[in-house]
């Protein structure tokens, strides 16, 4: 059986077999409310960025000597080596509304990352389901299934083999349908079969990440808002505290002006011209 047992010999044996069958009573009850019916059009997007300092705020050392230089050396698609700070958004795509922001040292893992900005923050065990948008830098075979146990569709640019293998580590990851009893396999079969729809519906998405490029796009919107506009650029400090508390500003207030902006039905890009010389808002 499930908990090695063949007979019960003795009273002992027999409050050993009970606590046992408590524990997987309590699992079984854990598992079953997560992943039932349930559904939802929520769509979230996971950004990585940079928040460029500028260098030439303090020349004469007095920070960094003092110990408050929290800004990292990191390299730039489009310049090269900076300055700056690494961080995390998380946004929601339905209402365009910000929902954390986190700055993490370069070192900081992507798993690491996904788990606490998104399977913290959205992951649940009887609500609605959602769906996360990431780059690739966030490919791992558990960001799949840890995201499915938690009802998180999670949209991440592919590499090779992508689908094989998520398939082979769902398999892996399956709950033992031995450790419940007969009376929860309808229940079980259930659950299981909507975990391996949820990372079913992450692959296919996945393969087909081109698909978003628009979702994505309005990710950048809001990015160039919070720069040109909103002074999220070469930022005078190098502390991460300080930068943080900027960067969530300028981000949160850009998300607000960019939902302005859609219920309005601006170009974004003509806001952004007309805008952007008023920009240094610190």
């Amino acid at each position: 059986s499930a908990m090695g047992l063949k007979r019960l010999k003795d009273l002992g044996n027999y409050m050993d077999f009970k606590r046992k069958r408590k524990k997987l009573d309590v699992r079984f009850k854990d598992v079953s409310i997560r992943n039932f019916d349930g559904k939802s059009d929520e769509d979230y997007a996971l950004e990585n960025f940079k928040i460029e300092v500028d260098l030439n705020k303090y020349r004469s050392g007095k920070k960094i000597k003092q110990e408050k230089f929290g800004a990292e050396f990191q390299h730039s698609t489009t310049k090269g080596t900076i300055v700056g700070f690494q961080a995390s958004l998380l946004i929601n795509l339905s209402n365009f509304s910000l929902q954390k922001l986190e700055i993490y040292p370069i070192t900081k893992a992507k798993k690491e990352i996904w788990n606490e900005m998104v399977l913290s923050v959205l992951g649940t065990k009887q609500g609605n389901k959602k769906s996360v948008i990431a780059d690739g830098g966030f490919f791992a075979y558990d960001n799949y299934t840890r995201s499915a146990r938690q009802r998180i569709v999670p949209i991440i640019n592919p590499r090779s083999g992508l689908e094989e293998k998520v398939e082979e580590k769902l398999e892996e990851a399956s709950v033992n349908i031995e450790w419940f009893d007969s009376q929860n396999s309808k229940d079980l079969k259930t659950l299981l079969e909507e975990f391996e729809e949820i990372v079913g519906e992450a692959v296919e998405k996945s393969l087909n990440y081109d698909d978003f490029k628009l979702e994505r796009s309005k990710i950048e919107h809001i990015f160039k808002i919070a720069k040109e506009i909103f002074g999220m650029k070469d930022l005078h400090t190098y502390s991460k505290k300080t930068a943080l508390w900027r960067a969530f500003a300028a981000v949160y207030v850009s998300t607000l002006f960019y939902q302005f902006l859609e219920r309005n039905e601006i170009n974004p890009h003509r806001a952004m011209g007309l805008l952007s010389h008023n920009k240094d808002a610190w």
